[in-house]
């Protein structure tokens, strides 16, 4: 993969095909179909090896810093009751005129960001650490090139970077910087985004795909139903659908511009980043080499001792 491709917009978005329907004919409660697709469709953790930070060597998996790695099949909320669709229900405009989230989006946001710190490992955390954020990015229906947790991950172990895992939290502490999301740092210097950054992160990708968007909050919502739970009922929401109307009819101009200024900063901070890496790299594979040549230190014209190989591996 080109590191050059990596570094464009991360902010593409595609939908995901929606869930399969139950056979004609079959009648099937709503939390039943979401029971019976979380069943065909398992959530696996993945399993990731030991981490270096640039600074320091620190050991930890599945980004919550203590060594220890995730036990058991992923955890989902006991069945609910189901709400029947209300008739004095409605979405309605999600987006105030002062480009804010209305109360209800803001229940929905706080709803999925619960329903990943519940069923992700580390759980209830009140905060989304990497891989929980790339596990929510995919239940969204995300592609890769919009779940920077997992693109950036990937893009450091194709490039067999000695430390994939402290290169994906450096990108993503680059990234929550210069995107004024609210962020803090955790155990093993993992950068775990608040609650408050993950409203701002979807409202920022509301605002500027108001149409993707929509078909990803309409995916989870169908897919994960019953346990997409309304902080203030603790309740399904009525509707597990959201109508075009709810949402902007087109992307808000100022906060594209802002966007790409803020990719901007982020493709220019997290390049010197590698470039600071790579040189790291050649400085440990020099050290490596030397350590391996035959050779002998002699005194030099300018007052120090100089090194001089006898021929490289080659005796």
């Amino acid at each position: 993969m080109c590191l050059n491709d990596i570094l464009r917009d991360i902010t593409q978005r595609v939908g995901r095909p929606n869930p399969p329907r139950p056979e004609p004919g079959v009648q099937q409660h709503p939390q039943q179909h979401y029971v019976n697709y979380h069943q065909q469709n398992p959530i696996i953790v993945p399993s990731t090896g030991p981490t270096f930070a640039p600074s320091h060597n620190t050991v930890y998996s599945n980004n919550n810093g203590s060594g220890q790695t995730a036990q058991g099949p992923q955890s989902f909320p006991p069945d609910r009751p189901t709400q029947r669709p209300s008739s004095s229900f409605t979405w309605g405009n999600l987006v105030t005129t002062d480009k804010r989230p209305s109360p209800l989006f803001a229940r929905l946001l706080d709803a999925i960001f619960n329903f990943a710190d519940r069923n992700h490992w580390p759980q209830n955390t009140e905060g989304l650490e990497p891989s929980k954020y790339a596990f929510l990015h995919e239940e969204m229906g995300y592609p890769l090139q919009g779940n920077p947790s997992k693109l950036y991950l990937q893009l450091a172990t194709e490039n067999h970077f000695p430390t994939p895992e402290a290169t994906r939290n450096e990108a993503l502490t680059i990234l929550y910087r210069t995107f004024g999301f609210r962020f803090s740092i955790g155990q093993g210097e993992i950068p775990v985004l608040s609650r408050q950054g993950f409203h701002s992160a979807m409202l920022l990708d509301t605002l500027v795909d108001p149409t993707g968007q929509l078909s990803r909050f309409n995916h989870i919502l169908s897919r994960r139903h019953a346990g997409i739970l309304d902080p203030e009922t603790n309740m399904p929401f009525p509707l597990a659908s959201i109508p075009r109307a709810s949402f902007p009819m087109g992307a808000d101009q100022q906060k594209l511009l802002d966007q790409r200024n803020a990719n901007s900063r982020f493709n220019a901070e997290f390049r010197e980043y590698m470039a600071q890496l790579q040189g790291m790299q050649q400085q440990v594979h020099f050290a490596t080499m030397n350590a391996m040549t035959p050779g002998y230190w002699i005194y030099g014209p300018y007052g120090r001792y100089e090194y001089h190989s006898t021929g490289g591996l080659n005796w």
